[in-house]
Formats: structure tokens, sequence, C-alpha cells
């Protein structure tokens, strides 16, 4: 396994743990991948309104790759990141319900009180199957009219998908049951809303 020393350090490295650079005789940085954090982190700190402006400038330049690169990651391996995200909600409570305030007031113009009201007066149960949410989603989601944005009620997410698929149409929702009724009678299903 080849390995380079970094005269900074002094430690003895694999070579993996060097950032490639092809202008290098080895093809690698200089610096170790943890040599380099730290300088990049004492320069941050000692630097706080550059290194913002530089991260906000890097971000709005690189934010599909940033987006894609997440998307492919969390398509590699889910349960690591709802694995990361539940963790981290747990260790952070006070601010995982700022985010959800914030995404709540910003996507609906619903405040968390609001929120609240609206789950006990449907005391927790979802508007349209009557069902508490369940498996890992534990929270109803905020059903609303996509052309007008007005809130209507709260909903599993079951439910919320199955209307957005429908595109919210009671026609295709009807037409839809009648599929299920002439498919259950066929094939001698039961159906479970009228036992």
């Amino acid at each position: 396994m080849l390995t380079k020393t970094r005269t900074a350090c002094g430690n003895k490295k694999v070579l993996t743990l060097f950032y490639i650079d092809r202008r290098a005789k080895c093809g690698r940085t200089s610096e170790c991948k943890s040599c380099v954090c730290l300088r990049v982190k004492r320069w941050d700190s000692a630097n706080p309104g550059k290194a913002k402006r530089r991260s906000a400038e890097w971000y709005a330049k690189n934010r599909e790759n940033v987006l894609l690169a997440s998307r492919d990651k969390y398509r590699r391996d889910p349960e690591k990141f709802i694995a990361i995200a539940k963790e981290w909600r747990r260790k952070n409570p006070a601010e995982y319900l700022k985010i959800r305030r914030k995404k709540l007031l910003q996507t609906y113009g619903l405040s968390l009180d609001a929120y609240s009201a609206r789950l006990q007066r449907q005391r927790g149960l979802c508007a349209c199957c009557g069902d508490p949410p369940s498996g890992k989603h534990r929270f109803l989601c905020v059903d609303h009219n996509h052309t007008t944005g007005a809130v209507r009620d709260l909903l599993c997410p079951a439910c919320n998908t199955l209307l957005g698929f429908a595109r919210e149409s009671p026609v295709r929702l009807s037409r839809a049951i009648e599929y299920l009724k002439r498919h259950a009678s066929i094939e001698g299903v039961h159906d479970e809303s009228t036992s």
C-alpha cells in the first residue's frame, strides 16, 4: 500500500487520505485530508464573515451538483440517512421544532400552534381515513388546495399521497372506487369499509 508523509503533521499516511491533485508529482496534495480540514476550520473561525460569504457563493454556484450528489447518496442507502435524521431530531428537539415551525409557516402560512390546534380538533387522526399516522411517519401532513393554497385538514401520508396522485380530482377518485368495486366483485374480495 502506497504511503506518503505530510511534513506539517509528520504522520505517514496511506495515499487515499490525501486529496487528488493532478499538478503534484505523486498526484496527491501535500497536506492530508485531516490537515486540510483543520487548516480550513482555523481560517473559517478567524474570518467568520468571509467564510460564510465564501460558503454561500460556492453553494450558489454548485447547488444543483450538491443536490444531485445528496440524492444519489440517499438512494444508495436511505436507511442510513433516515437513521441519521432520526438521531439528529432526538438530540436536537428544540432545533427540529424551530425548523418544523419555519417550514409550516413558509409553506402553508400555518403556525405550529395552529397545526397543534388542528391536530387536537382531529384527535390526532387523519381527516380522510380516520386512522392515526403509522410506520415511519408519525405526523399528519398538511393537506392544501394546490390551486388556491388554502389549508384544508391534516391527513396521514397515505391519504395525502393518494389525493396527490389523483390530482385532487373527485371524478378520478370516484372512477377508482368503481374500478375497485368492480374487481372486488369479480375476485370475490370482501370490502372492509362495509363491515
